[in-house]
C-alpha cells in the first residue's frame, strides 16, 4: 500500500475507509475529518460525497 502523508493528499489513499472500518469512536470520527478534506479538495467527487455520508450516518448511529 502506498504511504500518504497526510492521506487527503493522495486520490486513491484508503485510510478514511479503513478508518471507518475499524469502527471504534476515535477512527470514525478519523474517517469523518478525512472525508471531509477530500469533499474539500475535490467537491464534485461522488465516491468522496459517499464516503462522508456513510461516515456521518456511522458516528451519528454510534457515538452521537
Amino acid at each position: 500500500m502506498r504511504e500518504c502523508f497526510p492521506p487527503y493528499f493522495c486520490p486513491s489513499c484508503p485510510y478514511p475507509q479503513a478508518h471507518l472500518e475499524i469502527g471504534d469512536r476515535a477512527s470514525v470520527k478519523l474517517a469523518v475529518q478525512e472525508y471531509e478534506k477530500l469533499v474539500e479538495l475535490e467537491p464534485d467527487n461522488r465516491t468522496y460525497k459517499d464516503g462522508l455520508k456513510d461516515a456521518m450516518l456511522t458516528w451519528e448511529a454510534d457515538f452521537a
